[in-house]
């Protein structure tokens, strides 16, 4: 397994936008300057656990689509972009016409949930390069940005409020721990469908969410009293993936932390977080450095706007100080 950071330090000098979801880049004429970003994702392991349940349950493959979409998309948002376009790479050892469509048609109702237009894509078989019987997906996005949205911004504080966005459960990753228990040690048969249909339920897209939050203060006058209500501004999104919580991090200036008022329970999803738990023997802080817990994305604002959300969140704890800097 590679040390992230000496990863991350060795492929900075390629790009200074490396660490972040997303990267952002503009494009200029005469008259105007377009700000974009872009986004490139995979599932990870996840893969192998949904053609267990293929093959043993025809579980339609439809939802690792979804899956791909989500993970770029929501990265995406973390940059202040709006999904515009798609791009996905299907790589398999001999090609399955059966799975790659349907593995397509969920990457299509991922793009439609969002908006966005999936534009082409590769599809290559690379015999003796992925392993017989098995696929890699992974997608490219490009959002768009608009003017004093991108994130993080700089004005995170002391005192700002962190709140969290419930999961739809295990999201895209921790599946290489997850797959070691699925299957029953003395017939070595894969769990019900009904279980693994938990486990391997796509990835929440918060677009809708985002926009949502975006629509206050919009423009939308009262009509008896013409006053604007004023919008709510998001300083940062933190996309929950591999690495858990750790992720906050990344959209933080270095002399900040998160003080969390609670680290000792799971936020959502409790039945499936609890049951990886017991069976991998984690202690709360590796769950918590693993998985999402049940928070897919957090969110940082101010806490007069976190009191006006327009959707349902669940209260993380503040900014403060980082005391060991």
């Amino acid at each position: 397994m590679a040390d992230d950071q000496k990863l991350i330090k060795e492929i900075s000098k390629y790009s200074d936008q490396i660490g972040g979801f997303a990267a952002k880049y503009s494009s200029y004429n005469k008259w105007f300057r377009t700000d974009f970003a872009t986004s490139c994702d995979g599932v990870g392991t996840k893969i192998l656990l949904a053609q267990i349940a293929n093959s043993f349950y025809s579980r339609p493959l439809t939802s690792i689509g979804i899956d791909c979409v989500a993970m770029v998309v929501n990265d995406l948002l973390c940059k202040g972009a709006f999904p515009k376009y798609f791009l996905d790479y299907f790589a398999t050892d001999s090609l399955n016409e059966h799975e790659f469509y349907e593995v397509l048609a969920g990457i299509q109702e991922g793009c439609e949930e969002c908006n966005m237009e999936l534009l082409g894509g590769e599809t290559a078989e690379l015999n003796g390069l992925i392993s017989s019987g098995t696929f890699d997906v992974c997608g490219f996005g490009i959002g768009h940005m608009t003017d004093g949205y991108e994130l993080p911004k700089d004005n995170i504080k002391i005192g700002d409020s962190v709140v969290g966005l419930e999961s739809s459960g295990f999201h895209s990753n921790g599946f290489t721990t997850i797959r070691k228990y699925t299957t029953d040690v003395d017939t070595h048969e894969p769990m019900g469908i009904e279980w693994l249909s938990f486990l391997l339920e796509p990835t929440k897209i918060y677009v809708n969410d985002i926009l949502k939050i975006r629509e206050i203060g919009s423009g939308t006058s009262f009509t008896d009293s013409k006053i604007k209500e004023e919008p709510i501004e998001i300083k940062a999104l933190a996309h929950i993936t591999g690495g858990g919580f750790e992720n906050v991090n990344r959209v933080l200036p270095d002399n900040l932390t998160v003080m969390y008022d609670r680290e000792d329970e799971f936020y959502s999803h409790h039945q499936l977080f609890q049951w990886i738990q017991t069976k991998a023997k984690m202690t709360m802080e590796e769950m918590r450095s693993t998985f999402n817990c049940g928070i897919g994305m957090v969110m940082i604002l101010s806490p007069e706007d976190a009191k006006r959300l327009p959707i349902d969140t669940i209260p993380l704890g503040r900014i403060e100080n980082n005391y060991e800097d």
